[in-house]
């Protein structure tokens, strides 16, 4: 039994699990993550070679990358996970490449060229900033530094490799491959890096006030629409615990569970938006007599 409530589902995670934890970065545990962020690269690629061409077959705005390196950064490490991911990534900017119009031997280039680029990005990043944590005026730097050198061998390839295949290259190519992707990389890494929602999550309850008593015998959580720990101030259960909340008194209530006192609050929507329907939740323990 959870310290607070009855679980449905219980593998409780240690505080360390929140983060970047081998459990929380295995793929093959989580294959939703390699799945959503496959779907979006494919469909950045499609709408970027049909709408953002500027320079003959080369594009010059392009998130795919960006996308890419940030959730491959922030999922994990290791030769299974990188080598899941590449397989992904590599599928998902072929089948991108092919339902935007390209031929198939061009879309084998792009493709090469791509992964070229976010794996560089990746080894990049991970040498120079091994905590992935961009906190820092120098962090930043080295970060965009690693955004601005990425794209340049794969973009030397590329522009090496177009007129083998009747295409036309020039300098002209090359420096609009390099711009677009860099951007990319500089941009939407960095964002994707440095947001850290378990960290979100975990001030929302740590915030809570409670005089240091009541902090003793309560635990405050974050749970979704299906009762799942998404954060909990005392780190146990994220994303492993769902608990069995009463909700039959509607949006807000508290009721008694056998020597500890339940309270919770469905989050709010805002106008015509119907909110997540997550819940805010206080499993507090009886003050000891």
């Amino acid at each position: 039994m959870s310290r607070a409530l009855d679980i449905a589902t219980a593998a409780p995670a240690s505080a360390a699990g929140l983060g970047r934890s081998k459990a929380a970065s295995d793929l093959f545990a989580h294959p939703v993550v390699p799945v959503l962020t496959g779907v979006a690269v494919a469909l950045l690629v499609a709408v970027a070679v049909n709408f953002a061409r500027s320079s003959g077959l080369v594009v010059g705005l392009w998130a795919a990358s960006g996308v890419a390196v940030a959730v491959w950064l922030r999922t994990g490490s290791g030769r299974r996970h990188d080598m899941v991911f590449a397989l992904v990534l590599t599928v998902s900017l072929m089948i991108g490449e092919l339902i935007s119009g390209n031929s198939p031997a061009l879309s084998l280039l792009f493709t090469a060229g791509n992964m070229i680029e976010i794996g560089a990005a990746v080894f990049l990043v991970r040498r120079v900033l091994p905590s992935l944590h961009i906190l820092s005026l120098g962090s930043t730097v080295r970060f965009l530094l690693c955004a601005l050198i990425a794209p340049v061998p794969a973009g030397l390839a590329v522009a090496f490799a177009l007129p083998h295949l009747g295409q036309e290259a020039s300098l002209e190519s090359f420096k609009t491959w390099w711009f677009g992707h860099a951007l990319g990389i500089a941009v939407i890494g960095v964002l994707g890096v440095h947001f850290d929602w378990q960290a979100q999550a975990q001030t929302v309850v740590d915030g809570v006030r409670l005089t240091p008593d009541e902090k003793a015998r309560t635990r405050v959580l974050l749970l979704d629409q299906k009762h799942r720990v998404l954060a909990a101030s005392d780190g146990v259960g994220v994303l492993s615990e769902t608990v069995k909340l009463d909700v039959a008194g509607g949006v807000m209530g508290s009721y008694a569970k056998g020597d500890r006192t339940v309270g919770y609050a469905r989050t709010p929507g805002y106008e015509t938006y119907q909110g997540l329907g997550w819940y805010g939740c206080l499993v507090q323990d009886a003050a000891a007599i």
